[in-house]
């Protein structure tokens, strides 16, 4: 594929019998391809005693909610850790993290590969905007829009941050997938991380690719890049929520309407479950990059952002 050898329907032919038989949620596919496209990106260079962080969702949960991502990166930049965010425009839902920041502003063909290190040596928030890190992609785009059906690529990008960051949040929108995404991340040599999946609402209905407002949510742990993860269950109570919210309260709109509603949040203007919901990602990210000790901890520290303004000066300087 790289080579530009196989040839469209060779391409199809291999992602509908990874689909298929359900390879492509080995951890062995997905660590071979993962590899594969990070050794043909562009990559950040970084100093190894540097932390950066990532929160990113694999998509496809079919909820389309605010971009709650974008949002969190922003506050756990504003509570002073360096977050190198790695995005696309929208694949599945109306609007993708590429797109609500472009809606406020951000020009992000504009940053190079080169810029990214000194970006974040100035600040705390840098987006890495996918196209411009991974032109191999592009040889496979026409045959990925033709199939209709999500398919390996789906799953590799949130695998592919450019800048290979030390701790992440990764939501997956099926469960399935987990224990690959965890073997894949640390053969990747991510330091610690989550792999999140909030639970469903209600029965025969999907969960979600982030940690829920409004349910339990399953976490896969690890703090290195070997030992076995850890499972446990975390729910709004541990992040010291009491409100009870509906799937409804979150649902996002167009980039016009979320980047309206993201800068509502970054004001200290915005009360409610969106607030809970972006506090909460905010949180488990600063949780799992070292910077809070707790959830509740991560929460308050992601609300301080706000309301200190650190956050809003944090999407200024970007």
């Amino acid at each position: 594929i790289l080579a530009d050898i196989a040839t469209p329907v060779q391409v199809a032919a291999l992602l509908t019998a990874l689909k298929c038989t359900g390879q492509e949620l080995d951890p062995a596919i997905l660590g071979a391809a993962s590899s594969v496209f990070l050794r043909e990106a562009r990559l950040i260079p970084r100093a190894d005693h540097e932390l950066w962080l990532d929160i990113v969702g694999t998509g496809g949960d079919g909820h389309n909610t605010f971009n709650v991502s974008t949002a969190s990166s922003i506050l756990v930049a504003g509570a002073g850790c360096k977050v190198a965010k790695h995005g696309n425009r929208s694949a599945s839902s109306m609007s993708g993290s590429a797109d609500v920041l472009e809606a406020l502003g951000c020009r992000l063909a504009a940053l190079t590969p080169a810029d990214v290190a000194p970006c974040l040596a100035q600040s705390n928030f840098c987006f890495l905007y996918a196209p411009t890190y991974h032109p191999a992609m592009g040889k496979v785009a026409a045959v990925r829009s033709q199939l209709g059906f999500r398919n390996l690529f789906n799953w590799l990008g949130p695998l592919l941050n450019p800048a290979r960051p030390g701790a992440m949040v990764v939501g997956v929108s099926d469960p399935a997938i987990a224990p690959a995404y965890v073997a894949t991340l640390q053969r990747l040599g991510l330091r610690r991380g989550w792999v999140v999946y909030g639970e469903p609402a209600r029965p025969g209905t999907a969960g979600m690719d982030e940690i829920s407002p409004f349910g339990p949510t399953r976490v896969w742990e690890f703090v290195d890049a070997v030992s076995p993860p850890r499972e446990r269950v975390v729910t709004p109570a541990d992040f010291g929520i009491t409100a009870h919210y509906t799937l409804a309260d979150v649902t996002g709109g167009d980039p016009a309407a979320n980047a309206a509603t993201m800068r509502a949040l970054l004001a200290g203007q915005l009360t409610g479950a969106v607030l809970d919901f972006v506090l909460m990602n905010a949180g488990a990210l600063l949780h799992v990059g070292g910077r809070a000790a707790t959830l509740a901890e991560g929460y308050a520290l992601a609300k301080h952002a706000i309301d200190s303004g650190a956050a809003a000066a944090q999407l200024d300087a970007f």
